[in-house]
């Protein structure tokens, strides 16, 4: 994927920084989606304390902090994807042009021996794929590896003990999906499919 991005840097152009601030926005936004659940904690240990006063409790102050956060999370994850997006774009129309340029310099026999319909595939639909990777997959895959590690934290923060027992299921399933999707189990992909 390294290797990619930096084909594809060539490209950006003036937007090059876009795209890592892009990234890092995501994951800022993935590790930001999970407080709302530390405020519903804030908000549960508070009642179960309360003695029945509810009055003194910081309640509202949780609830209007999880709005709070909650629309900073759709911000931040909406201008991740507007600088990802900025880059993708300008990939795309960097790749198109620099395929013309090219194809402005061939001699003309070319033109002769190739099908016009391949080449308008190549350089149009083909330099468009670039954009799910770059405006889609890079800033979601960036909140997808992060958000795991913040609740993985924020379990043994909580309660360390309580956190390795809800990550044993977790291990368990991972160990049992890798045996299953291994190629030697073949026949054991089949009886599922």
């Amino acid at each position: 994927m390294i290797r990619i991005l930096k084909r594809l840097g060539h490209y950006m152009g003036g937007r090059k920084p876009l795209l890592p601030c892009s990234v890092v926005l995501s994951a800022v936004n993935g590790l930001l989606s999970l407080v709302p659940f530390i405020f519903l904690w804030l908000v549960v240990r508070t009642l179960l304390t309360a003695d029945g006063n509810l009055a003194d409790t910081p309640v509202w102050d949780y609830a209007i902090a999880t709005f709070v956060v909650s629309v900073a999370n759709v911000l931040l994850y909406f201008a991740a994807l507007m600088l990802s997006h900025l880059s993708a774009f300008r990939i795309e129309t960097n790749m198109r042009r620099t395929a013309m340029e090219r194809l402005m310099r061939v001699p003309l026999g070319f033109f002769d021996t190739q099908n016009t319909g391949r080449m308008r595939k190549i350089i149009d639909e083909d330099s468009s794929q670039t954009h799910t990777f770059v405006a889609h997959i890079l800033p979601d895959v960036a909140g997808s590896v992060v958000a795991p590690i913040g609740i993985i934290v924020l379990l043994l923060a909580v309660d360390w003990q309580l956190g390795i027992a809800a990550m044993v299921p977790i291990v368990c399933a991972f160990c049992i999906m890798g045996y299953m999707m291994n190629p030697k189990n073949n026949d054991f992909q089949r009886m599922y499919l």
